[in-house]
């Protein structure tokens, strides 16, 4: 599998992804602008709230994690960086269609 700077490069190219490629692709970078977004909200909470600016408030710091989680993930294939817990293909466990419950606690059994 090619890695999540190859596959961005193609697709900037005009060229056209493998189709699982592209499906890890926006797994991975939903993950990193999730990380961005939890980043910037805690620099806007520690400006709100008058927080020292040390490690999570710090905008440098801020700054060097989300540059160092970028380049961890364009330098691998977006399935190697996403991992086995947040994989696509992975198969969710079904609900049971029997829920056992105690009938004390006022829930009914289907």
């Amino acid at each position: 599998m090619k890695t999540l700077r190859e596959i961005v490069e193609q697709v900037s190219d005009g060229g056209k992804p493998d189709y699982d490629d592209l499906r890890y692709s926006v797994v991975a970078l939903g993950a990193l602008r999730g990380f961005d977004q939890r980043a910037l909200m805690k620099l806007a909470e520690g400006k709100r709230e008058g927080k020292k600016p040390i490690l999570s408030y710090d905008a440098e710091h801020q700054l060097r994690e989300s540059f160092n989680r970028a380049k961890n993930a364009f330098s691998k294939p977006p399935k190697e960086y996403v991992g086995s817990a947040h994989d696509p293909d992975k198969e969710v466990p079904a609900i049971s269609e029997s829920v056992e419950t105690d009938s004390s606690e006022g829930h009914k059994e289907r």
